[in-house]
């Protein structure tokens, strides 16, 4: 039976939005976006739909983002934690929903942290694991970045980066003294010299889509832009500490990792140092030559072959 619904739930006491596509009959994939609170149903739907010839496919806004910023919303609950609990009672629903004893799991960028700390709580409910653009650890992960800005700057002779680089000054414990000023000015550098796209920017293609897609434009859009800040000043914050090699390296289930060549926002080298280290019934690590951060959206065709090679 093929579904195609778009609907709100209470979750721990919050609305949220989910959009469910594909056979009901299939694997159920639940997909956790990247931000935090970033709006990424239109994107998964536009351009990764050849899921659903493997799974019953389901995007969420979390807790924050998109429509799931909603009025009820205590901005107090928006932490890793309360996150993390939400994931797992979606995925009680989405299980009892569908009868289903497992799910697979699938995050992209924040959604790789938010997948491995539910993970590490919850490690029964899920089938296998896709990690796409991986986060390992937030110092190393910052720092790694802001080098090679330096670097790229001085080889461009971009002064006018250097001085903002300089000026905004070497990341501590992944954070910037100026916050979250000062992190939107990095990363947008990193747009920039095409470390988290190799086409067009990966935020001016999100603010795009969100002016002409259905599920946030109108007056969604504004509760869609509002959520984005609002979670990057919350959650983001909770991403201190965060060092994935010291918390987990033994799993009980499958992992797949996912990663653009080019990608500068989540550094490569950073989770081939952390893939040596895992242990898991199977793990493979696929490297996306022509991609950045979003290998399943700068290369969806690849990306699609490889899971569907991987389920059947």
């Amino acid at each position: 039976m093929m579904m195609d619904e778009y609907f709100s739930i209470i979750i721990n006491d919050s609305t949220q939005w989910l959009a469910i596509r594909g056979d009901k009959n299939k694997p159920v994939l639940l997909i956790l976006h990247g931000g935090p609170g970033t709006p990424s149903m239109n994107l998964f739907r536009k351009w990764n739909k050849p899921l659903e010839k493997d799974f019953l496919v389901v995007t969420w806004d979390q807790r924050g983002t998109g429509r799931s910023n909603s009025k009820d919303l205590d901005r107090d609950s928006l932490t890793i934690n309360q996150l993390v609990e939400d994931t797992c009672s979606l995925t009680i629903y989405l299980k009892d929903q569908y009868k289903k004893d497992k799910i697979y799991l699938m995050g992209h960028s924040f959604g790789t942290t938010l997948a491995l700390k539910t993970i590490i709580r919850y490690p029964d409910d899920y089938a296998a694991y896709f990690g796409i653009s991986q986060f390992v650890n937030a110092s190393k992960n910052e720092s790694s970045c802001y080098d090679w800005l330096l670097h790229e700057a001085e080889a461009r002779n971009d002064k006018k980066g250097l001085k903002m680089l300089l000026s905004v000054g070497r990341p501590v414990d992944g954070f910037y003294k100026s916050g979250l000023k000062g992190t939107v000015k990095v990363k947008q550098l990193v747009g920039k010299y095409k470390g988290d796209s190799l086409g067009k920017s990966s935020t001016f293609a999100v603010l795009l889509n969100l002016l002409i897609c259905k599920e946030y434009r109108g007056k969604n859009l504004g509760r869609a832009l509002t959520g984005i800040n609002l979670s990057l000043s919350t959650i983001g914050y909770d991403l201190k500490g965060i060092d994935f090699p010291m918390e987990i390296k033994k799993f009980s289930m499958p992992l797949f990792f996912f990663s653009g060549r080019h990608d500068r926002l989540t550094p490569q080298h950073l989770l081939w140092e952390y893939y040596e280290k895992i242990t898991a019934p199977e793990k493979r690590l696929f490297i996306f030559e022509e991609s950045a951060h979003s290998p399943l959206w700068e290369e969806s065709d690849k990306f699609h072959q490889i899971i569907h090679e991987l389920m059947v």
